[in-house]
């Protein structure tokens, strides 16, 4: 017999039920990090994009008022990105877990 079978077949049946939800629950999680990381990926991306084109607007209106060069705008915009309060979340498979359970 081989040894995979035999070591399964020493365990209880109380414990292959536990372990089998275990599994089950296990994959919950996975399959639920994954389809909320889907819902939430088109959003981030389409926000991403509307804050490049307004990005672009910004420097434009204010390359042309303010009379100062693209490398000033670029550098006061790095100033003032860590002060900033519309960071966008970062879902990682990690978090999308966390949240799941």
């Amino acid at each position: 017999m081989c040894p995979v079978v035999k070591c399964i077949s020493n365990i209880s049946k109380e414990n292959k039920v536990l372990y089998f939800r275990l599994f089950l629950f296990v994959c919950y999680l996975y399959v639920g990090a994954y389809v909320f990381m889907t819902i939430e990926r088109e959003p981030t991306e389409k926000q991403s994009e509307k804050i490049k084109v307004d990005m672009e607007n910004l420097m434009r209106i204010t390359t042309t008022q303010y009379n100062i060069t693209d490398d000033q705008f670029i550098k006061l915009v790095n100033e003032l990105k860590p002060l900033s309060c519309s960071n966008l979340p970062n879902w990682n498979y990690e978090h999308a877990t966390s949240f799941t359970l």
